[in-house]
């Protein structure tokens, strides 16, 4: 598994080979094994959820993240915002558009996409997207209240933030 970090940046991106069972993962043959890109990071909401449901009943929730990194510069402390575009399925969706509100602090882990489409003058351009894999509330920022724990029901949550929970 490789690595890779910038700076002090709390993001880190993760590539994973996993070799379908009864294959070796010393094996050379690499067109045997699934590659994905997968990426953790701490942000910020910055608007309210968007949600959709498909024509075959699947919930759908877009959002993005920002997330700060901070470096010294000669001339002092340099912040810097990326924002990241994230996409959660079905229950996960559920759980982030019922919760979830700007100014909401997350730790999200998915995997990372590039979507292409075609601009106003129909070039041809490419996004990166995060589809969400796991997730986990860290604080939120209710209305008057300064920031407060987001608490929701177990029963809400996704079955994997359950079993986080459990730990």
């Amino acid at each position: 598994m490789a690595r890779a970090a910038v700076g002090n940046s709390p993001k880190a991106v993760t590539t994973r080979s996993r070799c379908p069972s009864g294959i070796s993962k010393t094996n050379n043959d690499q067109e045997n094994c699934i590659m994905s890109a997968n990426i953790s990071l701490i942000g910020n909401l910055g608007k309210e959820p968007e949600t959709k449901i498909t024509d075959n009943g699947t919930f759908i929730a877009n959002f993005s993240i920002a997330s700060n990194t901070f470096r010294n510069t000669a001339e002092g402390r340099v912040e810097k915002t990326d924002w990241f575009r994230v996409t959660a399925f079905g229950k996960q969706a559920e759980t982030i558009a019922r919760y979830v509100r700007k100014g909401h602090r997350l730790y999200i882990q998915g995997r990372l996409t590039f979507n292409p489409w075609l601009d106003k003058n129909s070039s041809p351009q490419s996004g990166a997207e995060i589809v969400l894999q796991e997730f986990q509330f860290l604080t939120g920022k209710q209305d008057g209240d300064g920031g407060a724990d987001v608490v929701v029901p177990q029963a809400d949550m996704p079955t994997e933030v359950q079993q986080a929970a459990a730990y």
